[in-house]
């Protein structure tokens, strides 16, 4: 729809089945990092956070055509099961940010997924200052410290993108709750039903144990879009009284940090009967 849009105003009859069979995938322009720094100022602005903004312009942002170049680098950290994990992300269409390094990988352009890693870039920058690893956090076996960075970055990736589009939406509790009793696959539905279980304070080693890369992954997911809809509404609504900096921002990669936070954005919401909206 987004190329649709771009294009038909200059050619009426212009037809996007034909345009992608014709050139694949839009790829980003030449104003595209300009643009994806821009947008990161913006929502550094919009929440009043103090900031150097010189510091969001150390990034180097990838599109498809650069698939050789993210896989080798993706390779060059030596950890196979890692590789397999970020590999798994591309071929299924997602976009990520590789661990210790300002390099992003975006599988299509448009405002939504661009907004969507500013915010895991913001959140990155924070992160860096306490001189936090995160590729240590990727290559232990253990789940809950993964999990718990893979949550953060869907919060504030998905709040930021929120603050660019505010007519986002994400599956809520309620989803989760029905899929858990409806989904067949059984992978998908210990995703859902540890989705709920970590939304209502469940142990986390508990709700994760047995669980791939993938289904912590797809759980955090799910867990820090609901929060970072949480949060929009708090701030942008005046909701609560929350300092996004020294609340969240600057929050440790730990489970009492993450049980701090959820608890902070679930309070005095009824949570458990909201669901996706559809307009």
């Amino acid at each position: 729809m987004i190329y649709w849009y771009e294009n038909v105003c200059d050619d009426p009859d212009f037809d996007i089945h034909e345009y992608i069979i014709e050139n694949g995938k839009k790829i980003f322009g030449d104003d595209t990092h300009e643009n994806f720094s821009l947008i990161c100022k913006e929502m550094i602005k919009a929440i009043n956070i103090n900031f150097n903004l010189d510091d969001l312009d150390d990034f180097n942002l990838h599109d498809h055509t650069s698939l050789e170049f993210i896989e080798e680098k993706i390779q060059s950290y030596g950890v196979v099961k890692f590789s397999k994990f970020y590999c798994y992300l591309i071929e299924t269409g997602q976009s990520f940010k590789l661990p210790d390094q300002n390099i992003f990988y975006c599988s299509s352009y448009s405002m939504n997924r661009i907004s969507y890693l500013a915010g895991v870039h913001i959140f990155h920058i924070f992160l860096k200052q306490s001189e936090t690893k995160t590729i240590d956090m990727l290559s232990d076996k253990v789940k809950v410290n993964k999990f718990i960075l893979f949550t953060y970055e869907s919060l504030f990736a998905f709040f930021f993108s929120k603050v660019m589009n505010p007519h986002r939406k994400c599956e809520m509790y309620l989803d989760m709750r029905k899929k858990t009793s409806t989904e067949e696959n059984s992978k998908l539905r210990d995703i859902y039903k540890s989705t709920t279980d970590i939304l209502d304070g469940h142990n986390l080693e508990d709700s994760l144990v047995n669980f791939t890369n993938y289904q912590t992954h797809q759980t955090a997911m799910y867990i820090g879009h609901i929060l970072g809809e949480y949060l929009y509404e708090s701030i942008f609504y005046q909701k609560k009284s929350i300092d996004i900096e020294s609340d969240l921002l600057r929050a440790k990669i730990n489970e009492f940090s993450f049980q701090r936070i959820r608890l902070l954005l679930l309070k005095e919401t009824n949570y458990k009967e909201h669901h996706k909206r559809y307009f």
